[in-house]
């Protein structure tokens, strides 16, 4: 596995033309404040424009691609029913046989619902919803 690196200091990722447009202005209004000889707000939004700054220094930008996810074929969670009519809502399991976190929208490939509560089974993906079928019941020998 790669080992991702943090952005560079000075990047177009960190600093972006965004955030120099809101450092000039926070600048420009300091400068303005000062020059008004309202000296406690001027300390203020200055106060206001290093936080900033320092804040952006110190985050963590890894300049790389998201992780590939198989979708269609993996088992997931009913968390909200998934009708002909509506969309449901569903929770992907993991290789370990964990939940992730993440909420996705379903629609329902066939049948008539898959109740809140039920397994079911990811058949495809459609942007960023999911298309999915009930998992078929073990049967029983008699």
């Amino acid at each position: 596995m790669k080992k991702e690196t943090n952005a560079s200091f000075f990047s177009l990722m960190r600093f972006g033309p965004g955030t120099i447009a809101i450092f000039a202005m926070l600048l420009v209004l300091a400068l303005g404040l000062y020059f008004a000889h309202i000296g406690y707000l001027a300390i203020l939004v200055g106060a206001v424009l290093v936080l900033i700054f320092i804040v952006k220094s110190i985050e963590v930008i890894n300049p790389g691609l998201p992780e590939e996810r198989k979708l269609a074929g993996s088992s997931c969670l009913v968390v909200k029913d998934v009708t002909k009519e509506t969309r449901g809502i569903v929770k992907l399991y993991r290789d370990n046989g964990e939940l992730d976190p993440e909420l996705w929208s379903a629609e329902l490939v066939e049948g008539e619902e898959i109740q809140e509560g039920s397994n079911a089974r990811v058949v495809a993906a459609r942007g960023i919803i999911l298309r999915v079928e009930a998992s078929q019941p073990t049967r029983m020998s008699k």
